[in-house]
């Protein structure tokens, strides 16, 4: 019986492994961050579907650009600088801009955002006896001494006090050491990966850095709040204060604000090891700029430069509105094919002058798999120039796409085999019981030596 089981066998279940190995497999299809996979679409006509998403961090590498025309860079003495496009945070100019250097007093850009964000301006803050031991440049806060929220960030801004920073981080994480922890935080979180603060302040300390490139993709989100943007733009202004009531008037001594057009802030810094920094910000005709000079002589001259370089010889050309269409994105293994997009935000790129014409616009759609959640990312549309990506914006799908349910497998055929074996040995072990108990009836019955064989009687 176990013999007549194998054979059975062999006829129900090696058929349905036969046919899996003769199954013809579709050409594998590479999805990113993964190995080799099944597909259940063959070949994908558009070469982009199988294109890597585009990868953590800043979509497209910032670049500078150079035109193809001989072009006089601006003339500056700062060790490291960098000028950015404040919208897309693409560069237009850099030198040495991922130096680590100190940053003194362009510090206290990080921390009045985190304390605008965390502080309503009418809000009070009382100054204790730690943030009263720190000098130098200060308010000379006394223990217990009250101001508002917006009082404090006016003197934190525009007279670089540090008392007023210590105050302003108890005030935010409780402790100063608490809120320097927020300030690395929100570095990562900005992609300013090569910098790390010690303090809230900017005063000299071993593991206190920055680049060039860091401190202007960290101004970028300062620009976004008006609360710091409504005080860096000041040349005097008056705090109200509960002690020393005969310093309260503070000015602005910025070589930037009030002497460049269009200049907006935002803030500088000097120690004796971090030489002269600045970040400056400034807007022509609805278009924003970032300067970072980091250990200069000269911040002033540096930063109006850099600001005459940018706005004097390039020019920013739109090339979509955001939900523009962005064509139909391919889909694995779903329902649907494919699956009609649009770009998230608006697609603009900063060019040397006159070569507007120059520039491609090009999309790169993902490996997407279903199934696909309606506003989920497929891809980059991407502004190439020189052959090259330049910036890009997001591709959203505009619906979603289900899952093709998945057909009949391995599992299900090795279940099915399993059942016909199953099957096979129960009817075995009935015949073998069955031939069992017919040969013990047989030896009762033992025929006699030279007569002819009797066959048992049943009763």
């Amino acid at each position: 019986m176990l013999a007549t089981g194998a054979v059975v066998t062999a006829l129900f279940v090696l058929p349905a492994f036969a046919q899996r190995s003769n199954k013809k497999l579709l050409p594998p299809v590479p999805i990113a961050g993964r190995g080799t996979e099944e597909s259940s679409q063959g070949e994908i006509e558009d070469p982009n579907a199988l294109a890597p998403p585009p990868p953590p961090g800043p979509r497209i590498p910032a670049r500078a650009l150079t035109s193809d025309e001989p072009m006089a860079l601006p003339k500056i003495k700062a060790l490291s600088a960098v000028l950015m496009d404040a919208e897309t945070g693409q560069v237009i100019y850099e030198k040495d801009a991922d130096a680590q250097r100190p940053m003194a007093s362009t510090t206290k850009i990080m921390t009045a955002l985190l304390f605008s964000e965390a502080i309503p301006d009418k809000a009070k803050v009382v100054a204790s006896k730690n943030a009263c031991k720190i000098h130098n440049c200060s308010l000379h806060l006394k223990p217990g001494e009250e101001l508002t929220a917006h009082d404090l960030l006016r003197a934190i801004l525009l007279r670089s006090a540090n008392d007023a920073c210590v105050a302003a981080a108890e005030a935010t994480a409780g402790t100063q050491e608490a809120f320097v922890l927020r300030m690395n935080a929100k570095a990562r979180e900005l992609g300013a990966l090569r910098t790390h603060f010690a303090n809230p302040h900017g005063l000299t300390a071993p593991d206190h850095y920055t680049t060039a490139r860091d401190l202007a993709n960290i101004a970028r989100e300062v620009v976004k709040q008006k609360r710091i943007m409504d005080v860096v733009k000041l040349l005097d202004c008056t705090i109200n204060r509960s002690i020393r009531k005969n310093d309260v008037n503070l000015h602005n001594f910025s070589h930037f604000v009030g002497r460049y057009d269009g200049a907006e802030g935002l803030k500088s810094g000097w120690t004796t090891p971090s030489g002269h920094c600045y970040v400056g910000v400034a807007s022509r005709h609805g278009w924003r700029l970032i300067t970072v000079v980091l250990n200069t002589p000269e911040y002033g001259s540096d930063t109006n430069r850099l600001m005459e370089f940018g706005f004097d010889e390039y020019e920013r050309v739109k090339l979509l509105d955001a939900g523009a269409s962005a064509g139909e994105a391919p889909v694995q293994l779903g329902i649907a094919k494919s699956v009609p997009t649009h770009v998230s935000e608006t697609l603009r790129v900063v060019v040397p002058k006159g070569d507007a014409e120059a520039i491609e616009k090009r999309v790169r759609f993902s490996a997407s798999r279903a199934p696909i959640a309606q506003g989920s990312s497929v891809g980059t549309m991407e502004a190439w120039v020189g052959g090259a990506p330049v910036i890009g914006v997001p591709v959203i799908a505009e619906r979603g796409v289900i899952a093709l349910p998945p057909p009949p497998g391995v599992g299900h055929r090795i279940a099915r085999g399993g059942f016909y074996v199953l099957c096979v040995f129960a009817v075995g072990l009935v015949s073998l019981r069955y031939g069992t108990r017919k040969k013990k009836r047989y030896m009762f019955t033992s025929p006699s030596k030279g007569t002819r064989r009797s066959r048992p009687r049943f009763s």
